[in-house]
């Protein structure tokens, strides 16, 4: 589902990588039946993506991401 929204095959590799990277055709696909944009779920996804790098570089498990780590993530985002 990743390859409707996005022509980046290393992109697309990285993406299935990362700790959401099983989840993301879920994801691409919920988003294309709900009628988002392409442009609009493509950034949806780098940022679930970019979420999961995050996390990994902090050696934050799954299991223990709250409101706080998506807050403080956020923080960190570009406005």
């Amino acid at each position: 589902m990743l390859e409707i929204l996005l022509k980046d095959q290393a992109a697309i590799a990285r993406m299935r990588t990362g700790l959401f990277g099983p989840r993301l055709d879920a994801v691409a696909a919920t988003l294309v039946d709900a009628g988002y944009a392409r442009q609009t779920a493509r950034t949806h996804l780098f940022l679930i993506a970019r979420f999961g790098r995050w996390l990994t570089r902090r050696g934050v498990p799954l299991s223990e991401v709250d409101e706080q780590a998506v807050a403080t993530f956020s923080a960190t985002q570009r406005k």
